[in-house]
Parts: structure tokens; sequence; C-alpha cells
């Protein structure tokens, strides 16, 4: 199975977070095909990914944002915890 298949496996209308979201590609995936309701992205964009890459993304992404699908949290993974 690849990590897209795995899609199909997450639960319908449950809440998923991506732990590195780089250019978005796999973010939009996990938008296309997964039934979940609720999408978190997190990415500090400050080591080996730049603001061009959170640009990209954030065009990439920009319908599931607007529908408050996929929130996009820029940080550390653990400075993000708070947020949940």
């Amino acid at each position: 199975m690849n990590r897209i298949e795995f899609l199909d496996l997450l639960p319908e209308k449950g809440i998923g977070v991506e732990l590195g979201v780089a250019r978005g590609k796999y973010s939009k995936a996990i938008c296309d095909k997964s039934k979940l309701s609720k999408i978190y992205g997190i990415d500090r964009y400050s080591d080996h990914h730049n603001d061009e890459e959170m640009m990209d993304m954030l065009d990439l992404l920009k319908d599931h944002i607007s529908s408050k699908r996929y929130t996009f949290l820029r940080g550390t993974f653990e400075n993000c915890l708070e947020f949940f």
C-alpha cells in the first residue's frame, strides 16, 4: 500500500494532521481523496523548506483553506501542540 491508497483507510468525518507540508502536494491529495472533515498541516518553513514553498502550498490549497476544511499552522510541531 502506498500513501495515496492509505487515504482510503482514514475515517469519514475524522480529523487529520500532516506534519511537514512542504509544497502541499500530499496535503492536496489528503483533501481531494480522503473523507476527513478537517485537516491540519504543520510546517515551520525555516529549515530546508522556505517561504517560496509555503506560498506554493497556500496557492495549491486555497480552495480547501477558504472552505475551512484545511488549516495551516506555521511553526514547529512542538509549538503547534498548544493549538490542539
